[in-house]
């Protein structure tokens, strides 16, 4: 079972036509440092109350958890980024959609909604070859740190 956090994940429509190249994400914190999942990808966020061991998975799928009658995958994000890393402690989940299937990804704290301009994202490919932003979409400079914009699709693509 989970709990639905009171997060809204949507900050409503964009009205100005000055407005049109923003960008929201939901941003969350991961081994000290802040990602963000675009909000079109993202369907909630959940307090995970219990995740059910599933044997013969690779490491980085923790098991599975029921959401409101659905079975859904629970992966720890800081494994499947950077193989090898310790198990996230944490029990919070950003709920990402991709192609209708829902996967549960652990995070340590989920953050805000961030709304940036699509010009102060740099393109991964600008910095990164393509294996090392196998995930990554882009960067950011927001609130004197770097947020790491992550593509659900490609990270779950990886589990």
């Amino acid at each position: 079972m989970s709990k639905t956090n009171s997060m809204a994940l949507n900050s409503g429509p964009v009205d100005s036509a000055s407005d049109q190249n923003i960008l929201q994400f939901v941003g969350f914190k991961l081994g000290g440092k802040d990602y963000a999942f675009p909000i079109d990808q993202t369907r909630e966020i959940v307090e995970l109350r219990s995740i059910t061991p599933t044997p013969d998975v690779p490491e980085h799928i923790v098991g599975v958890t029921n959401l409101r009658g659905q079975i859904i995958p629970i992966v720890d994000l800081q494994r499947v980024l950077t193989p090898g890393a310790p198990a996230t402690p944490s029990r919070h989940a950003v709920v990402v959609d991709v192609c209708g299937q829902l996967t549960g990804c652990l995070v340590d704290s989920v953050t805000r909604v961030v709304r940036l301009p699509q010009s102060e994202i740099q393109t991964a490919d600008d910095i990164l070859d393509q294996e090392n932003a196998r995930s990554v979409d882009g960067f950011a400079k927001y609130e004197g740190t770097i947020l790491i914009v992550l593509d659900a699709s490609r990270v779950i693509a990886r589990c």
